[in-house]
């Protein structure tokens, strides 16, 4: 949500102002409605989480990071890695660390699957040098993570 300002940075030397303007239209697009949206939706995940381990449940969550194709398979496996830590770590510091308990002691389990560029979506250009392989929202929404299961180990 931070980078929105960044994103548009990318693009402010395009010669053609209406391009100019209609990639800020979609930057905009992107911002305000795909990823508030996903901050929403993973915080109400988070709050039925949270109230499924307070019942007394052990959660497994399998999660899947991905990255775009910009950097070496290697770079990419390991920012996949990063990645998932991060929500990880978004769980694990939840609401002053209210989860982090039940990380501990293994009621909370997340399998932790990284895909690095294996498997991009798009045909978002590798070339570093391309705003459009950075700051386009295709080429952010190669940057994810995916919570691909959620299930009772009870």
């Amino acid at each position: 949500m931070f980078l929105r300002d960044q994103y548009k940075a990318a693009y402010k030397d395009l010669p053609d102002s209406t391009q100019r303007d209609s990639i800020y239209k979609a930057l905009d697009y992107f911002f305000d409605h795909e990823i508030k949206n996903n901050c929403d939706r993973f915080e109400a995940f988070i709050d039925m989480l949270a109230e499924d381990l307070r019942a007394g449940h052990t959660v497994c969550l399998t999660v899947k990071g991905y990255a775009s194709p910009v950097h070496s398979a290697a770079y990419n496996d390991a920012l996949s890695k990063r990645r998932i830590s991060t929500i990880v770590n978004q769980i694990r510091e939840w609401r002053n660390g209210r989860l982090k308990p039940y990380i501990d002691r293994g009621a909370l389990k997340i399998k932790q699957l990284p895909y690095g560029s294996s498997q991009a979506l798009s045909n978002v250009s590798a070339d570093p040098r391309d705003p459009n392989s950075v700051y386009s929202p295709e080429a952010a929404m190669e940057r994810r993570i995916e919570i691909l299961d959620y299930s009772y180990e009870d």
